[in-house]
């Protein structure tokens, strides 16, 4: 027989408890590695390759993927898609491993029944006439848990 160890506080057991729920509707063990990308369609998360996206400025995509990247790793639309799924995009300039663990939190929001972070655009534009985004919600109890 084999003994669950499990975090000493109770909210990291429940994070936990979650966890190994998740990783049994997958049909991995604990010493299997879990694939995110295999996972991603059982929430109904589309992963869209950056490079496919259409109407950025070459100005805008370098900024994205240069001295902005860090200040954004990856997200899924707030929206739905009318099939229902919803697109994530994942920030080509972090790591594989960075990637993973980015797509793993947005599968978590949805397993877990979250709702989508909204952002708040300012309504003054900038000095090219579009609007600045100001602020997202955000849910810090969501976020830990996811």
């Amino acid at each position: 027989m084999r003994t669950l160890l499990l975090p000493s506080t109770e909210k990291r057991k429940q994070f936990e408890l979650r966890a190994l729920a998740l990783r049994d509707f997958a049909g991995v063990t604990r010493d299997q590695p879990l694939d995110p990308f295999a996972l991603a369609t059982f929430a109904r998360l589309l992963v869209v390759d950056f490079e496919a996206i259409e109407g950025l400025s070459e100005a805008t995509r370098a900024h994205l993927l240069g001295e902005a990247s860090d200040e954004w790793s990856g997200g899924a639309c707030s929206r739905p898609l009318p099939d229902g799924w919803r697109l994530v995009i994942l920030n080509p300039a972090h790591g594989t491993q960075r990637n993973r663990a980015t797509l793993m939190e947005e599968i978590s929001h949805v397993f877990l029944g979250h709702a989508a972070n909204r952002l708040a655009p300012v309504t003054s534009p900038t000095a090219d006439g579009n609007p600045r985004i100001l602020t997202r919600d955000y849910n810090h109890d969501d976020e830990e848990a996811a």
